[in-house]
């Protein structure tokens, strides 16, 4: 008994540090910083498979290592476009960029989960396919990291 009292403390503790996180970007700037940064960091994976299905389509890689590599490429994909997307808007005219960075991230997260699955199933001629759309979704993604001057 003692021990589910401590499991559900933990629970509780875990939940409110986790909600913490979470919460509104207090003004347009910071908004604009948090979106420019999440394009950066999605630009980056993003150009990290572009450079893993260059090398996989010249046979200087191995199948494996491009499974790896595009499975990590995604999973950081992911814990960026979920930690933008909790971040709240300061005013309803930032939702316009919200959503649009949004629907952006979540192209790029989709792409290279399919990249994975196709260099997991050594699909070269797929994985091909599907590398030729990583260059518009870098070059979109590198609107949104024009958001802050420089």
């Amino acid at each position: 008994m003692r021990e589910i009292g401590r499991r559900g403390l933990m629970s509780i503790v875990l939940v409110v540090l986790a909600t913490a996180c979470v919460g509104p970007s207090f003004t347009v700037q910071d908004y604009r910083q948090k979106a420019a940064n999440a394009a950066e960091a999605m630009r980056s994976a993003v150009e990290t498979a572009r450079l893993v299905t260059g090398a996989a389509a010249e046979g200087k890689t191995p199948g494996r290592y491009a499974s790896l590599a595009l499975s990590e490429a995604e999973m950081d994909a992911g814990s960026i476009s979920e930690s933008f997307k909790v971040v709240q808007p300061p005013s309803q005219r930032l939702q316009h960029l919200r959503e649009e960075l949004s629907a952006v991230l979540d192209a790029s997260t989709s792409a290279l989960a399919s990249l994975r699955i196709a260099a997991y199933r050594g699909d070269d001629r797929r994985l091909s396919e599907l590398a030729a759309d990583l260059p518009r979704l870098s070059s979109e993604l590198a609107r949104f990291e024009h958001l802050v001057p420089g």
